[in-house]
């Protein structure tokens, strides 16, 4: 009986042994497919995250380029309007960082105020660029106020040619910094006789020219000869 018993309890420990290895077998594989099924999905979470760091990676940041627009006028917005459609693509092109002398340095606030009281005289429009036929090769030609990043302010003459523009600088105009400003305009000037104080002194324009204007102050005549150009006072 005792034999029996000894038996039946050695069969049912195997038993159970057999049912437990089996289990703990069962737990490793599935361990093991988890831990397949996690190393898949993080390798390919990871190369999802490298192609969308690559893809950013490319494009680019139009502040880290100086890019402003492709038709930003260089901040200047007059000189889209205001220069022929050439002439503005030759300045973007070979005249970097110079543009037209804004309206706020151009002329003040206060200092129109009192040579203009009227408001109605001195037009910024009219008075900080010119075209005319200057040097009477029939093409027309720009005259204006020009600054560049450091404030420097020019005259400039721009003669119209078969291949673009010849740049002529006629004068210095000085810095314009802080609450300075330009003072000055142009007015187209028609070909003709020109009266002077001395009659003596008059002549006679054979192309455009334009009057070079110091508000309140003075006029003179700027026209192109023999090569240059040549300034005659004509009012005080």
């Amino acid at each position: 009986m005792n034999y029996l018993n000894t038996l039946t309890l050695c069969v049912l420990l195997a038993v159970c042994a057999s049912c437990g290895g089996t289990k703990e077998s069962g737990n490793t594989e599935n361990t093991d497919t988890t831990s397949s099924n996690t190393t898949s999905n993080t390798t390919s979470n990871n190369e999802g995250n490298q192609q969308s760091n690559d893809t950013t990676s490319t494009q680019v940041d139009p502040s880290s380029t100086e890019y402003t627009g492709g038709d930003e006028p260089n901040g200047f917005t007059a000189d889209e309007v205001l220069l022929a459609p050439e002439l503005y693509k030759y300045m973007q092109a070979n005249m970097k960082g110079w543009a037209l002398i804004t309206r706020e340095k151009w002329l003040s606030n206060d200092a129109k105020k009192v040579v203009d009281p009227g408001d109605t005289a001195i037009i910024y429009e009219k008075d900080i660029v010119v075209k005319g036929d200057f040097n009477g090769d029939g093409k027309e030609d720009c005259a204006g106020f020009f600054i560049n990043t450091a404030n420097e302010a020019s005259l400039m003459v721009f003669h119209k040619t078969d291949d673009g523009y010849e740049t002529i600088k006629v004068s210095d105009e000085g810095k314009i910094e802080g609450k300075a400003s330009l003072g000055r305009g142009l007015r187209l000037q028609p070909p003709g006789k020109i009266e002077m104080y001395d009659p003596s002194e008059s002549f006679v324009l054979k192309n455009e020219s334009f009057v070079y204007m110091t508000y309140g102050k003075s006029d003179n005549i700027i026209s192109y000869k023999e090569g240059k150009y040549i300034k005659a006072f004509t009012r005080d």
